[in-house]
């Protein structure tokens, strides 16, 4: 039996090849005109891909350039703002030496305080002096109050001390009495 098997066997291998290369064959071209259309369709789709890949790519360098060149400008706006926050403290020297000096002292500070003045108003420090003016507390910081009196509500009535910003930004609040 295991011989007659073996002779079956050896048949149907002898027919299988030749039975299964045409089963083969035309499966081999129905895979190859597959092959062929997706081929065909697949370089295109493939290019358009790369070619949204690399449109993406290119407004991501653009934002990127664009964001770069933002910080740039706000670096430069504000990088002498730790210099001015240091020399703050220089002005109310100026401005309390004013007040107290004689004439003759006093002419040379006033001369002096102007033209550092100039100079840091040259950099976009802007002196934030509001007597008379209703308080705003995103530029003023208000100390303490009185009875508005003559002066309407909300007014100040006092600087204590000046306020200054740079390029719309605050650098020290102005210190103020406010009427109440």
């Amino acid at each position: 039996m295991s011989n007659e098997y073996k002779h079956e066997s050896d048949a149907q291998r002898d027919q299988g090849p030749q039975a299964e290369p045409e089963i083969l064959e035309a499966g081999e071209s129905v895979e190859h005109e597959a092959s062929d259309s997706s081929e065909s369709a697949g370089p295109s789709d493939e290019l358009a891909q790369l070619r949204e890949a690399m449109l993406r790519m290119r407004a991501d360098i653009d934002n990127r350039e664009k964001r770069m060149e933002r910080e740039m400008v706000k670096a430069r706006k504000f990088a002498i703002e730790s210099l001015l926050r240091d020399l703050v403290p220089v002005l109310d020297s100026m401005d309390q030496a004013l007040a107290a000096g004689d004439a003759g002292s006093a002419e040379g500070m006033l001369l002096t305080q102007r033209l550092a003045l100039k100079v840091l108003a040259d950099h976009g420090l802007e002196v934030l002096d509001p007597l008379g003016e209703p308080f705003d507390p995103s530029w003023h910081e208000a100390m303490t109050t009185q009875p508005a009196g003559e002066q309407a509500v909300d007014t100040i009535t006092q600087v204590l001390q000046k306020g200054y910003r740079l390029n719309q930004r605050l650098v020290r609040p102005a210190r103020v009495i406010v009427a109440r």
